[in-house]
């Protein structure tokens, strides 16, 4: 192994983090200044926009880690994401830019695992995890006297379905990133990666697009539930800070992952079925 190389990336890398950490981030008055611009897609403007997101960018990057990829190239892979976010995005929509980036970002990093194709290797506290589940299956199993659901397994330790599969798949070695990890009904399965990707997720910027193209947003979500609209809130970042994942909305709200994906997926429906949104069947059709 050349340590050298090891070290001079790190330091690489290392020296790429405190630039980006030093250049400050567009204040929303700023923003609302270049609106004009980013709509005539001035090169200018839109370097700025890509420049000032980029810790952002590493942010994800990290979230990525331990899936086959280095960090460095993870930071790649979503530099390319937010260029492409910053190309595409209509600020007229009235979404914040690092909302509708975000997706941009997480589908090139996620593109690049899938071609990446390497087996990968869990950490330890994700072999720790898997101890913790093994026992508490055959507790589980001994008390129903039938083998407990994955589900069951979950809830009786707190964990996500997503967790409990990934741990249980994991064992000893790695794991093919294309290899099946569970059963649906009628015999298809599920790779790691489309446990790692938005099980039902929209494209990148479909949800948002579908949201967007009402001016009003407070006024689309008079056709949604309170929760509905609590999840969208959350989901993609409207009139907060950040976007939330599922497993992190599903946590604050008492919910399963799964049932987070549901809610939202049936109020972006709502939208797109109400009277108001023929315009929105025209694009969907």
């Amino acid at each position: 192994m050349n340590t050298n190389t090891i070290t001079q990336r790190s330091s690489v890398t290392q020296s790429y983090f405190t630039d980006i950490y030093s250049i400050p981030q567009l204040k929303d008055s700023e923003m609302e200044e270049m609106i004009d611009k980013i709509i005539d897609r001035d090169k200018e403007t839109l370097d700025l926009l890509v420049v000032s997101n980029l810790r952002f960018a590493i942010s994800e990057a990290k979230r990525y880690q331990g899936l086959g990829l280095h960090l460095d190239d993870l930071i790649s892979e979503a530099n390319c994401g937010l260029i492409k976010a910053a190309q595409k995005y209509d600020p007229t929509t009235g979404f914040r830019f690092i909302s509708y980036a975000v997706w941009w970002i997480r589908q090139s990093i996620i593109s690049a695992i899938a071609e990446c194709g390497k087996t990968v290797r869990f950490p330890q506290n994700v072999h720790n995890t898997r101890r913790t589940i093994s026992k508490a299956y055959r507790e589980l199993e001994q008390m129903l006297e039938r083998p407990p659901t994955e589900g069951e397994v979950a809830e009786k330790l707190q964990l996500t379905h997503y967790q409990v599969v990934v741990a249980r798949e994991s064992g000893t070695r790695g794991i093919e990133l294309n290899s099946p990890v569970i059963s649906k009904e009628g015999g298809e399965s599920r790779s790691f990666l489309d446990l790692v990707a938005d099980e039902g997720a929209l494209q990148p910027d479909e949800g948002l697009e579908i949201l967007g193209r009402y001016k009003d947003i407070h006024k689309v979500f008079g056709v949604v539930t309170p929760r509905e609209k609590t999840i969208l809130e959350m989901y993609y970042g409207i009139d907060r800070d950040e976007n939330m994942t599922l497993e992190e909305i599903a946590e604050k709200l008492g919910l399963t992952r799964e049932r987070a994906r549901q809610v939202r997926n049936k109020a972006l429906n709502k939208i797109k079925r109400h009277p108001s949104g023929a315009i929105l069947r025209e694009w969907v059709n």
